[in-house]
């Protein structure tokens, strides 16, 4: 076999046509290697930024067929980033049910680092000026958010105090504001909010506490404002409805079985005063009771960080099955399911990318299919003498395939080598997002690409069946060759 490849490498040397393959095969994986590794930097910046400043490591969600993401439902969410207001989807996000069980569940597994809760809508500002605007909402509580995430860089101010109404608003969508309206908000102001839900319009007042700079900042989510949970419930009218199994007396019994109104008002008459005193409850033994606002009952999602060497897939299968067996209707989901529309768009790119490349590739492989077509043609009394003196069909065939492999696995290598040059100062200064769409594919405003594992694996699986292929083609014309085409030639 040693000798093959020594023949083989003969005989690149040779022919000139091998530089034009080897130029195909090396621009083809140059552009793989280079394009797959930034967009690659992206989903790991992306899932870096999202998982440390906005996501957690893991997400708690109701258990249901709603596609929620940390933006509510993904229809609201993907109107946010065209610009849409969410409310003409007149989607609301359901709230956790169980939340007090599950915290308490989560109290007692190993592995979680810190912690949060978090409400997702969205609502009209009403400026002094009387016009209006639009922002999206999380509804938080301050303490536990900002033990978990630490992702503020405080311009003015700073967050709500415990228990006190507040919202905190970027630099950027202050900016925003004041471009649209004209109307200039300071901290201090009061801001007054118009509220979206099943239950009408809600007015709240809140002053704002905060304007900051995101550390980690993904365009669309950094438009974000972020607004005490209670006031956040006030806004949205959120509640949490339970069913519980209510004691019936014979007599209350009585009236429920009744089948006319005038036996009603017979047995209501000769009733016992304490019965008529009591509420009755709505037809069958089940009664909707409201609980009251307190802190910890209404919640569209619980935020988890997981110490260092916790491996998230597993985490997220043993918390699934601990929620199962305890009858919880949630569920837990990994970073990407929480980023939602963010992480979407990104691999919907990638995708068409890759797409879009494997057709050139196609088209490449005929290139090079023909290319080597016409060099074993001029090299048919070459091919017919070996197969004169005795060379074996199968000889020829490895002498063809090896020099297709070395020629490819040349010019694979040499693209390796560029790439890792080309991406080493964009490792340092960085690649700025060039627009909204732009920084969502990068993970944030500027993106520091490096060369990927799944780069090169994706370049070299879809390089070297390419080759095989060529190779096999290309072989498979020199066995055709016989001879006497030898004699003829000469």
């Amino acid at each position: 076999m040693r000798f093959v490849f020594r023949f083989a490498f003969k005989n690149i040397i040779r022919q000139k046509k091998s530089i034009f393959v080897g130029l195909i095969v090396f621009i083809g994986s140059l552009t793989l290697i280079l394009g797959n590794s930034i967009l690659d930097s992206g989903q790991k910046s992306l899932k870096k930024n999202f998982s440390e400043n906005f996501t957690g490591d893991v997400l708690i969600t109701i258990n249901s067929d709603e596609d929620l993401s940390i933006i509510g439902n993904q229809a609201a969410g993907m109107a946010n980033m065209h610009g849409q207001s969410a409310k003409l989807f007149n989607v609301e996000t359901s709230v956790l049910p169980g939340y007090a069980r599950v915290i308490d569940l989560l109290s007692s597994i190993d592995g979680i680092e810190s912690l949060t809760s978090q409400a997702t809508g969205a609502a009209e500002l009403e400026l002094s000026n009387g016009k209006k605007d639009f922002i999206q909402l999380f509804g938080i509580d301050p303490v536990s958010y900002s033990k978990t995430f630490d992702k503020f860089q405080w311009v003015e101010g700073g967050m709500p105090v415990s228990e006190s109404p507040g919202i905190i608003i970027s630099k950027e969508k202050i900016e925003e504001i004041a471009l649209n309206s004209g109307t200039d908000l300071n901290i201090g102001d009061e801001l007054l909010l118009r509220g979206f839900s099943g239950t009408g319009f809600k007015l709240v007042s809140v002053p704002i506490t905060g304007i900051f700079n995101l550390k980690g900042s993904v365009e669309f989510i950094s438009q974000f404002g972020y607004l005490d949970i209670n006031s956040f419930r006030k806004l949205t009218g959120m509640n949490v409805n339970t069913t519980e199994i209510a004691e019936l007396s014979q007599a209350e019994n009585a009236l429920l079985d009744i089948e006319n109104i005038e036996s009603f008002f017979e047995l209501a008459a000769n009733a016992d005063e304490a019965v008529l005193s009591h509420e009755l409850p709505p037809t069958g033994s089940l009664s909707n009771k409201v609980e009251e606002d307190s802190p910890g009952a209404q919640w569209h999602f619980i935020l988890l960080k997981l110490n260092k060497g916790i491996s998230e897939d597993n985490f997220i299968k043993k918390l699934n099955m601990l929620f199962a067996v305890n009858g919880l209707q949630v569920k837990a989901v990994g970073w990407k399911k929480a980023a939602g529309s963010f992480v979407v768009l990104s691999m919907i790119f990638q995708g068409a990318f890759n797409i879009g490349l494997l057709a050139v590739a196609i088209i490449a492989c005929a290139i090079i299919i023909n290319t080597l077509t016409i060099s074993i043609t001029e090299r048919t009394p070459e091919i017919g003498t070996m197969r004169a003196i005795g060379a074996k069909r199968s000889f020829i065939r490895r002498l063809i395939i090896a020099e297709v492999l070395i020629i490819g696995g040349i010019s694979f290598t040499g693209s390796v080598f560029i790439s890792t040059v080309a991406l080493l100062p964009l490792r340092i200064i960085g690649i700025r997002a060039p627009g909204a769409t732009a920084s969502v594919i990068f993970g944030g405003e500027v993106l520091y690409p490096f060369i990927t594992t799944g780069a090169l694996f994706w370049t070299l699986s879809l390089i070297a069946p390419a080759l095989l292929i060529t190779s096999l083609a290309a072989s498979a014309k020199a066995l055709r060759v016989q001879p006497v085409s030898a004699m003829e030639e000469a």
